[in-house]
């Protein structure tokens, strides 16, 4: 492998060499070792209790501040919506909200989707 971006292919497995491999030459690259290590440390949001009552939590630490909330419900209708959010936890109640799925999505201050999910509320 070289370290200006090129990937050079080592193998190729099939039936002779191993058509499944759980461990090869692939893997062993100390430089890549590094890096995957500091993309696994990244924090993701995350939505708890799931299912719920309609009271959760959506945790947002690890993305950046002034992100954005929005949930729908399976009918595409949104339901809740908070924009510039600078706080790493989020406690949102949609207990007026009949049971069933519902999806969120959580987004970055330019609008990207930076998370989405579905959760279900159940009382």
């Amino acid at each position: 492998m070289s370290l200006s971006g090129t990937l050079i292919k080592l193998d190729d497995f099939n039936g002779n060499n191993g058509q499944c491999p759980e461990y090869g030459k692939m893997i062993e690259v100390d430089s890549l070792t590094t890096s995957l290590n500091k993309i696994s440390n990244i924090k993701t949001p995350s939505l708890f209790p799931n299912p719920n009552n309609g009271q959760f939590t959506i945790q947002l630490s690890g993305i950046s501040s002034q992100s954005s909330v929005e949930i729908y419900n399976v009918l595409g209708e949104k339901v809740f919506s908070r924009s510039n959010i600078n706080y790493s936890t989020l406690k949102i109640d949609l207990s007026g909200q009949p049971n069933g799925v519902y999806l969120y999505r959580v987004m970055n201050e330019n609008g990207n989707v930076v998370s989405n999910g579905k959760f279900v509320i159940e009382k």
